[in-house]
């Protein structure tokens, strides 16, 4: 399957706009990919690496519009329902299987470590 190919089955699976667009340019000296307006730009030439952050980059753009729709208006219900219409798409997506693969103690204190989070680790 072509990168192509894998962003629109992952646009239609997250729900995203049909404007949105890939653009594939390896060689970026600090970051894997970024999103810049309607666009989705990945910097690895690694084909599974760029399935990864075509993913990474896609619930980026969900979260962030979440926020700067939740920043725009005062209507704590409409909030409401982006939000879960968000978490729904991503439950969806996660299979039982990944999960008990990912939900082990040590993955989810080597991701908070990561993350400088110590105070999350008991």
């Amino acid at each position: 399957m072509s990168l192509d190919d894998y962003f629109e089955m992952v646009k239609k699976a997250l729900a995203l706009p049909a404007e949105l667009r890939l653009v594939v340019k390896p060689g970026h000296p600090t970051l894997n990919g970024e999103v810049i307006n309607d666009t989705i730009f990945v910097y690895t030439d690694d084909p599974e690496e760029a399935k990864y952050v075509i993913i990474h980059e896609c619930l980026d753009l969900l979260i962030t519009r979440l926020i700067q729709y939740a920043r725009s208006t005062n209507d704590p219900d409409k909030i409401y329902e982006v939000k879960e219409a968000i978490v729904e798409i991503l439950a969806r997506l996660i299979s039982p299987d990944r999960l008990r693969q990912y939900a082990t103690t040590n993955y989810i204190i080597s991701i908070l470590s990561k993350l400088c989070r110590s105070d999350l680790i008991e």
